[in-house]
């Protein structure tokens, strides 16, 4: 198997936080954020299979994927901020904050805090 790309899958990853912020950033920010929504407008949402990074890590019989591949790599933002989808503790990762954002002005306000930590990785 071929050692992914990285730096592309990265690049890709910022793509898509971009497109999503772009989008939610047009919505009345005082409603409830919709992932429906999002998905049947621009065909993407803040998920793993979305996400080119993840994509790389994604392993079923795995549940903490990013912790550690099929090809033995760890995902970058989880060593440096910690595991998507949990909050404190150790992880000073923002998914979750983005994943648990009740309206789509705080959506959008998480969504660029954590696409600085995305972007921190180039």
């Amino acid at each position: 198997m071929n050692k992914p790309n990285l730096k592309k899958a990265l690049d890709e990853s910022l793509k898509h936080w971009e497109r999503m912020i772009r989008w939610a950033d047009k919505q009345p920010l005082d409603t409830p954020v919709s992932q429906v929504e999002m998905k049947e407008d621009i065909g993407e949402i803040w998920i793993g299979e979305d996400c080119s990074l993840c994509k790389i890590f994604e392993d079923s019989s795995n549940d903490m994927f990013c912790q550690s591949n099929r090809l033995g790599l760890i995902c970058p933002l989880y060593t440096k901020f910690g595991v998507c989808g949990v909050s404190g503790g150790v992880s000073t990762n923002l998914w979750h904050t983005v994943s648990t954002s009740a309206t789509w002005g705080d959506w959008v306000v998480n969504a660029k805090k954590f696409y600085s930590q995305l972007e921190s990785l180039k």
